[in-house]
Formats: structure tokens, sequence, C-alpha cells
């Protein structure tokens, strides 16, 4: 499984470059929109801020919930329980990511980097078990249904607190 995990480690190298790499051009794009802006050129400034908020967007939306994946992936993968690759128990909602799209297509990329000895949905159900066994996640879901008393959970390298 080493040259899988090889691979899921080259997928999340080049997702961190291509961040980095869009986030020049950003800076790049919001450059030349303030030089415009400045000369009083509307038309330039406007393509400029297109280019720069198509870039942001893209960013955001589209190469940061694949980089969180890939990191999650990688982890499940190691065997590295959920809380140590993350500390918030609960998925983040991305702008076209509902949390049932990001387990299911984290669940498609687990699969794929695999040794593909389960089905998609057999580990699909043990990554729902997996993010489940940390153990601030019920206090989310109580949070989130309306519960009342919610502990927050801090962490000091592997040991974890109740803070009430």
């Amino acid at each position: 499984m080493s040259h899988r995990l090889t691979a899921l480690k080259v997928k999340r190298s080049v997702l961190a470059n291509e961040s980095r790499y869009i986030r020049t051009q950003e800076l790049k794009w919001k450059l030349k929109a303030r030089k415009a802006r400045d000369r009083q050129n509307a038309a330039y400034h406007e393509i400029s801020e297109g280019i720069r908020n198509s870039l942001f967007s893209h960013r955001k939306n589209i190469v940061r919930p694949e980089a969180r994946m890939a990191h999650i992936a990688n982890g499940y993968l190691r065997g590295l329980p959920y809380f140590a690759i993350e500390q918030k128990a609960w998925v983040k909602n991305f702008n076209h990511y509902t949390p049932d799209a990001f387990w299911n297509k984290l669940a498609e990329m687990v699969y794929r980097f695999s040794d593909k000895t389960r089905t998609q949905l057999q580990i699909k159900a043990d990554l729902f078990a997996w993010r489940n066994e940390h153990p601030g996640y019920e206090n989310y879901r109580n949070w989130k249904n309306g519960g009342e008393g919610v502990i927050s959970t801090r962490t000091y390298g592997d040991v974890w607190f109740y803070i009430s």
C-alpha cells in the first residue's frame, strides 16, 4: 500500500503548490487592479478584479476542500484517529460541499488510494464510524440540534480537556 500512499502524498503536494501559485497570481491581479483604479481605467480595473475574484473563488472553494480531503484520507489510510487530524469534529460547509457530499467524495478518494480490498460503501461506513469516535462530535451534534450545555474541548498534545 505504500505506493498508493506515495501517490496520495504527491496529490497533497500538488494541491499545496497549486494553492500557493493561485495565491501569487491573485496578488498579481490585485496589484494590476489597484494600478488600473489609480489610473482611472475602469474597464481594465473590472477585468482585473474579475480575474482575481475567479482565482480567489477557485482557491477557496475547489482547491482548499480537495486539499483537506487529501489530508484526511492520508490520516485515515495511515490509521490515525480523526481527532489527531482535525481538532474540530464537524465538517466545514464549504460553498458547494454539503457535509454528506464531502464525506461521499472523501470515501471515493480513500477508495482510489486504498488497496481495493473493501468496497466503497464499506469504506464510507468505516469513515463515518471513524469520524464519530471523536470525543467532541456528539457535543457538536447536540448543539446543532438545539441542545443545551454544549461542552467545548481543548487539546494539549494527546490529552483532551472538557471545559464546561
